[in-house]
């Protein structure tokens, strides 16, 4: 069942998403292991993206993220959707998904970018710097949020401190 889980994620990671999703219903999900249970919401959560139902897209990568807070690609992919929406009442929610991602964990880029857009939305300019420094400073030098970063904190010293 697990190499299932990781089959099913490597065929959308190469744009076969009718194949993950035939793959996934062979699985039964009673009695799955938290961990895979999580990943099983996470890949839900996805199709529910991919299908244009953002609101249950949101609900299953939270569940996920209450299942196993490691489940970082849930925090990234909720956050963004919550940041695409932009009222108060999503971005408060998208500051506490990222919360509750452990701090050993908090290292992706991405997910370094979207808290960064929180800080920068609520006026917090330091915490949005000092996120958006950490990419740059990461091994991850050939992310496509380097340029992104680089370009968020020209932005910011434009905008100026506050």
């Amino acid at each position: 069942m697990a190499t299932r889980l990781i089959a099913a994620r490597t065929l959308i990671d190469v744009d076969r998403d009718a194949e993950a999703k035939q793959l996934l219903g062979t699985i039964e999900r009673d009695g799955l292991p938290a961990e895979h249970q999580a990943t099983m919401l996470y890949l839900d959560g996805y199709f529910a993206q991919e299908s244009g139902d953002h609101k249950r897209a949101i609900e299953l990568y939270d569940k996920a993220l209450l299942l196993d807070g490691k489940r970082v690609e849930a925090a990234i992919n909720a956050s963004s959707l919550l940041l695409e929406d932009g009222s108060p009442a999503a971005l408060e929610r998208a500051a506490g998904l990222i919360d509750r991602v452990p701090a050993t964990h908090r290292g992706s880029s991405h997910l370094l970018y979207n808290q960064a857009s929180l800080h920068a939305r609520a006026g917090r300019t330091a915490e949005a710097k000092a996120a958006l420094e950490q990419i740059l400073e990461s091994k991850a030098a050939d992310s496509p949020h380097v340029a992104r970063a680089r370009l968020a904190l020209d932005e910011l010293a434009r905008v100026g401190p506050s």
